[in-house]
């Protein structure tokens, strides 16, 4: 399990969540509001997206909930 922090790097999501890269791509772009998973980029002009912890907690607790 990784350590708590404000920002998760995609591979770092798909190891938090138990899933694979291209799955969290997936939720990353789907339209689906319960499956969704928001990505922010990091700073301006960066390149690679981040994903917010405060983000992955509110996508477990719509599927635990389920």
């Amino acid at each position: 399990m990784l350590e708590p922090q404000q920002v998760y790097s995609i591979d770092e999501a798909a190891e938090f969540l138990r899933m694979s890269r291209t799955t969290i791509y997936t939720l990353m772009r789907t339209t689906d509001p319960f499956d969704y998973l928001p990505s922010v980029k990091p700073h301006e002009g960066g390149r690679r997206r981040v994903i917010r912890r405060q983000a992955l907690d509110e996508w477990l607790e719509r599927h635990e909930e389920q």
